[in-house]
């Protein structure tokens, strides 16, 4: 059986703006601001290496591994609270686990995309709560 490779997208439009819902986040977390940025910081050390590992896994045809990462990250997504996010990845999982790996790969170049936007976020929401909480 041949190794599938993923091709990613170069025009990332299908993903919607992910957003960190705040307050959805503090309720979560008892509107504990220590609680929530530490949620935040844990997400902001460990996000960005697990989609790279995400990503890798898919261009490379381990998609048992690229699945379990999408996975995690969905866990991860809800637990800051990006709901828009946590879906999108939701849906990359689905894609992977039905073959459809044309899509996922089209979806793993717009949520990388989209994520960066939504790290920007976390750390402008980082510094708040750090000096909320101080």
């Amino acid at each position: 059986m041949a190794v599938q490779h993923l091709q990613l997208a170069s025009d990332p439009t299908g993903v919607p703006e992910v957003r960190l819902d705040l307050e959805l986040l503090l309720n979560r977390c008892g509107h504990d601001t220590d609680l929530a940025l530490e949620i935040l910081e844990t997400f902001r050390r460990v996000a960005d290496a697990a989609f790279g590992d995400l990503a890798a896994a898919a261009l490379t045809g381990r998609f048992d591994d690229a699945v379990e990462t999408a996975r995690v990250l969905e866990g991860m997504l809800v637990n800051i609270g990006a709901p828009m996010a946590s879906a999108a990845m939701r849906e990359l999982r689905s894609d992977l686990i039905a073959g459809r790996h044309d899509r996922a790969g089209a979806l793993i170049g717009e949520i990388e995309v989209r994520l960066d936007t939504l790290a920007a976020e976390v750390t402008r929401v980082c510094f708040s709560l750090g000096a909320r909480a101080s």
